[in-house]
């Protein structure tokens, strides 16, 4: 199915501002900070946050686009999917998590 880069690493492919030219060129991924950890399977860098394929809307494509102004896509996800929400915890802070909250996660 063909599509078009909506984002590449954070940026319309047309912008041309300096923080966006300084993105693809140092190969940074605005929502890590830091240089993009997606790789295509030549292990070159991939830029590609969201495609916009020709019949339908926008779809991000990159799991880490979703971290984004602070979870806000999968805090709003789980208001959806869980009546309200519930707490996301990223892996390394899991263990901590259950201490000060007994029976909270499973």
């Amino acid at each position: 199915m063909a599509s078009n880069i909506v984002e590449f690493f954070g940026y319309n492919p047309g912008d041309q501002s300096a923080k966006a030219r300084k993105a693809r060129k140092s190969l940074e991924c605005p929502f890590l900070g830091r240089t993009s950890t997606k790789t295509l399977s030549d292990g070159s860098i991939s830029g590609v946050c969201t495609l916009k394929p020709m019949t339908s809307g926008p779809v991000i494509c990159c799991p880490i686009r979703l971290y984004a102004d602070d979870y806000r896509i999968l805090k709003d996800v789980a208001a959806q999917a869980f009546s309200g929400g519930i707490d996301l915890i990223t892996g390394s802070d899991v263990s901590s998590h259950r201490a000060k909250n007994p029976g909270t996660l499973t």
